[in-house]
């Protein structure tokens, strides 16, 4: 083919195209989909043994031998609820011609609060109240017999959730808790005192929970007769067992040993045993009866017993 037809076939070509597109429009594009930016991998999970436990860990007995609370063993796992508990103690030395008779209503709530952004136990900071909203005692020796009635002591305080820590499968949470002077029902003095201590809770087989305690309390008394100031110190260590029978039904058995140092010296306060019966209604609710008493030590009490309704979120 000769250049000159080579040249008018290419106009031809170049013309037929430029008729087949319309006026001003564009040379065609492809439109390929976008790519979405890969996804950001998963954040690691708050594993703990509060997280891990199915049914969950279960509380420490709910019963005391001091004013609202104070020394009580604090759950590892935290939880938002409310509770209330008749409680009473007993203390008969008839060789002496003593008695003393005690009894009140203990109302409290813990609130988990969620701190930092963090998720589960490890997340979380538990703030706690009770108060005996009700304080009645009987005493009575030799030459008099008196009866004290009226509002009794409080307590408030946190359990660090945010701070624990894991070691062989059980979980380790640092704890506060302050007794606060509200008695009404002792009218000559006024109780103070601070309960540090660090608790931990694990399930080492299923259907078994073993919990504790181990800290450093200091508490006393102010006189308001011009009777002076007393003040005690020393350490609290506790040690409990959950049998989970079914689901809805545990038993609880827990030992407790509470020093005290006074003027330089140490004596053993106590070392007693506590028995409870727990039935969980539902999944929020918990009624207990529970029973203690110190096998030995200075505290000469005979029996403590309470009744124990709380309602929890887990």
């Amino acid at each position: 083919m000769s250049a000159r037809r080579r040249a008018l076939l290419l106009g031809l070509v170049v013309a037929a195209t430029a008729w087949a597109r319309p006026s001003g429009a564009s040379p065609p594009v492809v439109d390929h989909p976008p790519v979405a930016p890969p996804a950001p991998p998963p954040a690691a999970p708050r594993d703990t043994a509060c997280e891990r436990a199915d049914p969950p860990l279960e509380e420490p007995a709910a019963l005391g031998f001091e004013d609202a609370g104070f020394l009580d063993v604090r759950a590892a796992c935290p939880r938002s609820g409310v509770f209330v508990r008749p409680h009473g103690a007993a203390l008969i030395a008839v060789p002496e011609f003593y008695g003393r008779l005690g009894a009140g209503v203990l109302v409290g709530g813990r609130w988990a609060v969620r701190v930092g952004g963090g998720a589960g136990a490890a997340g979380a900071v538990e703030l706690t109240a009770a108060m005996d909203v009700v304080a009645w005692q009987f005493v009575q020796n030799a030459s008099i017999a008196r009866t004290s009635l009226g509002t009794g002591m409080a307590t408030v305080g946190a359990v660090f959730h945010d701070l624990g820590f894991e070691r062989d499968g059980a979980r380790f949470v640092p704890a506060l808790r302050l007794l606060l002077p509200t008695s009404t029902a002792y009218h000559s003095a006024r109780a103070f005192g601070v309960d540090p201590a660090l608790v931990w809770a694990g399930r080492p087989v299923r259907s078994l929970d073993v919990y504790g305690s181990f800290g450093y309390a200091a508490w006393g008394t102010a006189s308001l007769d011009g009777g002076g100031t007393h003040f005690w110190h020393g350490p609290t260590l506790a040690l409990g067992f959950v049998g989970i029978l079914f689901r809805y039904l545990q038993v609880v058995a827990q030992v407790d040993f509470l020093g005290r140092t006074s003027g330089g010296d140490f004596q053993v306060e106590r070392v007693s045993i506590t028995g409870a019966l727990r039935l969980r209604v539902g999944r929020a609710f918990r009624l207990e009866l529970a029973v203690g008493a110190p096998m030995t030590g200075t505290d000469r009490t005979d029996l403590v017993a309470g009744v124990n309704l709380s309602v929890l979120d887990r």
